[in-house]
């Protein structure tokens, strides 16, 4: 069975599916941010700053967290 040469600069099946996976890791990470800082985790002596559940956290809006999840992201990642 004769197969088409890939071109030069042409990405690979597998660099696709792994770009795939990087992106769903990345998505994943960053909606469990958001989740941390708008619903917290459900310990009320969290002391993590960066969860609705402790109890010195600063409420903000849904696009804050959602900017903040990014940045947090951004900054473990």
């Amino acid at each position: 069975m004769a197969t088409a040469c890939k071109r030069s600069g042409e990405p690979q099946s597998d660099d696709i599916e792994a770009s795939r996976m990087k992106r769903a890791a990345a998505k994943h990470l960053i909606e469990r941010y958001y989740h941390q800082l708008t619903e917290g985790c459900g310990n009320e002596a969290c002391t993590n700053e960066f969860c609705a559940s402790c109890p010195t956290f600063l409420r903000m809006d849904n696009n804050a967290a959602a900017i903040k999840a990014l940045e947090l992201y951004k900054i473990n990642a």
